[in-house]
C-alpha cells in the first residue's frame, strides 16, 4: 500500500475476528515491518454501524465527536524480525508460490 500510494505507511490498523489471533497479528507486523494495532473491541466495523445509525438527525444516542471517541484502547504488535531475516524470508516465500504454480489444473478435476 505504501508503494503504491507513495505514503510510507507508520501502522497498520485491523480489526474483526481473526484478530484475537495473537500469532497472526506478531506474522503481520513482522512480514510488514510496522506496527500492527488492534483494538480491544474486535468488531469495530459493526461497531462504526451502529455509532452512524445512533447519530443520525433525530436520533442523538451516540457523539461522533472525536473527544467521545478518545476511550477505545489498543494492543500494538511491533516487528521483532529485522529487515534482512524479513527479506529473505519474503522471498523463500515468492519461490514457495511459483512452484506451486499450476499444481491443479482442469484435468485433475472430477465431478
Amino acid at each position: 500500500m505504501g508503494k503504491d500510494s507513495g505514503i510510507p505507511l507508520q501502522s497498520l490498523q485491523v480489526d474483526g475476528g481473526m484478530t484475537a489471533n495473537q500469532l497472526l497479528m506478531q506474522l503481520q507486523t513482522d512480514l510488514l515491518g510496522i506496527s500492527v494495532v488492534r483494538p480491544s473491541m474486535p468488531e469495530t466495523t459493526a461497531l462504526g454501524a451502529a455509532m452512524a445509525a445512533g447519530a443520525a438527525e433525530g436520533v442523538g444516542v451516540w457523539s461522533l465527536d472525536s473527544k467521545d471517541l478518545s476511550n477505545i484502547t489498543t494492543d500494538t504488535f511491533n516487528p521483532c524480525i529485522g529487515e534482512k531475516e524479513r527479506d529473505a524470508g519474503f522471498s523463500r516465500w515468492k519461490l514457495a508460490v511459483q512452484r506451486s504454480m499450476h499444481w491443479e489444473t482442469a484435468e485433475d478435476v472430477v465431478d
